[in-house]
């Protein structure tokens, strides 16, 4: 089987398809293979280590890759290992992957009900890859520093094994995040809200409530040939600054503007007309205070109105579906071109595209 497993955010399988369709060559492809969301299968005509090689250096919207090695049902009670340790048994491919001297670790994630636990499905995994080769030439177990790491994940009725060559940092955890923000947007995400976006080469870009800079940060790695600077705003001085440290950690600080600005007065800020903004708005989770957003939106939403390009577009996420879709009624100036539901920790954010009507 020459098949990669790739992990992204529930919600953005297709972005991460077609960021993947510009990086690699496949043959065939499964979005949401049995219906597990925030997963798709490739089957290549290559080594799949190499075209993984390729996807963990240069994506932007894939979480891991996963050289495929067995997929299929379990059962939710105790039996299910067994079938956990009878597939992995029937596995033809693990010496191209493990031999006396290389040390292994089973890492789990585990979905739904079941009998049993994530510690016995790695258990029962990490004996079946033992037992699978002579008593003489069987590898060993190494949990901080393996050198390989098989991934078995169980998802309701669904058991994914693989050859993870990621590593145990998710792709999603960049090393540019010097400041953290408190409510972060995961990198991966942001990077879809670009995607989605549309942006050219000449267009400008803004983030009015950037926070830490993901955004205007994914947008310069994902745009290198950008003419115009990227302009971040945000009402914090402390996330202006955290956003400086980000970008300039990233490597990408001449390609963005930040600045303290009041995103409800984005039309006073910029002097230009805008082709894309791009914004994670507030949740009103975090903070406590729901009853401040929808002056908050509306204001937001009404000073766009008079800096967008008479083509541009707004992409925003946000929890609030309903009043956002409520203040478009009253607005009327805007419409909606498309409108999904993502997966960002255990929240369920909507992402709104948006364009002049």
């Amino acid at each position: 089987m020459r098949s990669l497993l790739l992990t992204t955010c529930p919600g953005i399988e297709d972005v991460a398809l077609a960021e993947t369709e510009r990086l690699i060559f496949f043959s065939h492809y499964i979005l949401k293979p049995m219906g597990i969301q925030g997963r798709l299968i490739l089957t290549l005509n290559e080594d799949p280590s190499l075209a993984a090689e390729k996807l963990n250096k240069f994506s932007r919207t894939i979480h891991r890759a996963v050289i495929l090695l067995a997929l299929f049902n379990i059962r939710r009670d105790s039996s299910g290992l067994e079938d956990i340790y009878h597939n992995i048994l029937k596995l033809n491919s693990l010496e191209d992957y493990l031999n006396s001297k290389v040390t292994f670790a089973v890492r789990c994630e585990r979905l739904g009900k079941h009998e049993y636990t994530s510690i016995d499905i790695a258990r029962v995994a990490g004996k079946a890859l033992q037992d699978s080769f002579p008593i003489t030439r069987r590898p060993k177990v190494n949990l901080d520093f393996p050198s390989i790491i098989f991934r078995v994940d169980v998802i309701g009725t669904s058991c994914f094994i693989g050859v993870c060559t990621t590593g145990d940092r998710s792709l999603h955890r960049r090393g540019y995040r010097i400041y953290d923000h408190p409510a972060a947007l995961k990198s991966t995400l942001a990077a879809a809200l670009i995607f989605l976006s549309e942006v050219s080469s000449n267009s400008l870009v803004v983030d009015p409530m950037c926070g830490g800079g993901t955004i205007p940060i994914e947008c310069a790695f994902l745009n290198p040939n950008l003419k115009r600077i990227i302009q971040g705003f945000d009402i914090s001085p402390k996330h202006i600054h955290g956003a400086k440290l980000n970008a300039l950690a990233a490597g990408v600080h001449h390609k963005i503007s930040f600045q303290v600005a009041d995103a409800k007065k984005l039309d006073e800020i910029v002097n230009c007309n805008i082709d894309r903004i791009i914004c994670n708005l507030p949740y009103g989770i975090r903070v406590g205070r729901k009853s401040f957003l929808k002056k908050l939106y509306s204001d937001f939403l009404f000073s766009t109105l008079k800096v967008l390009s008479s083509d541009g577009k707004i992409t925003l996420l946000t929890t609030q579906a309903k009043l956002m879709k409520n203040l478009l009624g009253e607005i009327g100036s805007l419409k909606l071109k498309c409108e999904r539901i993502v997966g960002h920790g255990n929240l369920n954010p909507h992402i709104f595209l948006l364009e002049k009507a």
